[in-house]
């Protein structure tokens, strides 16, 4: 089990500097609400890329 609630991660690799895809999808318009958990290391994890950055991310009652 991943130590994170909720990751958004354009890096396919826990450890990588450089994604694994000639062209990375795009990841805008996500809304994620009322989400409860135990136990985890890490509420939330988000990584873009510096040219495709993530867009319009909300979190609400998390």
């Amino acid at each position: 089990m991943r130590n994170e609630a909720i990751r958004i991660n354009m890096y396919y690799q826990s450890f990588t500097n450089f994604p694994n895809a000639n062209i990375p999808p795009t990841f805008k318009n996500i809304m994620i609400r009322d989400v409860k958990g135990k136990n985890a290391e890490i509420a939330v994890e988000m990584r873009g890329l510096p040219e495709i950055p993530l867009h319009n991310i909300v979190l609400e009652n998390i």
